[in-house]
């Protein structure tokens, strides 16, 4: 194989993918292995392991504030998604015109004779007043003009 400019990345690409194909693939072999059920290993609880809540407390008051987070949550999205559909038309046309002035600047800037940091546009368009039309210096096709 030849490796010149364009299939360098590629073969960077296809080691990377075979590494990674392979690492999973390794880490997938031992993840089964090693979970394996042992006979007998829940008989009795190990000495490392307590013993959660019971039905009664997890179906009474932990339940209960799970199940009003989620109430308080959904009047979140009730009330917050109609008003940022209310709000956005104005927020859509703030960012169009600050988006159209922060471009006529950026263009005014362009526009500006190279002494002034722009790419001499002005000389050739009608100097600082952009009134338009091309210098007489300026090369042009003579059967179209």
């Amino acid at each position: 194989m030849i490796l010149g400019a364009e299939g360098t990345p590629r073969v960077i690409a296809e080691i990377i993918l075979v590494v990674a194909v392979l690492g999973w693939a390794i880490y997938i072999f031992f993840n089964i292995r090693g979970g394996r059920r042992e006979v007998a290993s829940e008989i009795e609880l190990a000495p490392n392991r307590t013993q959660y809540l019971s039905d009664e407390e997890l179906e009474g008051p932990k339940i209960f504030r799970v199940q009003l987070m989620g109430v308080g949550l959904l009047f979140v999205v009730a009330i917050g998604l109609p008003l940022y559909w209310i709000l956005e038309p104005g927020r859509q046309a703030g960012a169009k015109a600050a988006w159209d002035a922060r471009f006529a600047d950026w263009g005014a800037q362009l526009f500006q004779t190279t002494a002034n940091g722009g790419f001499n546009c002005a000389g050739c368009h009608g100097g600082m007043k952009a009134v338009g039309g091309v210098a007489p210096f300026t090369i042009t096709n003579p059967t179209t003009g």
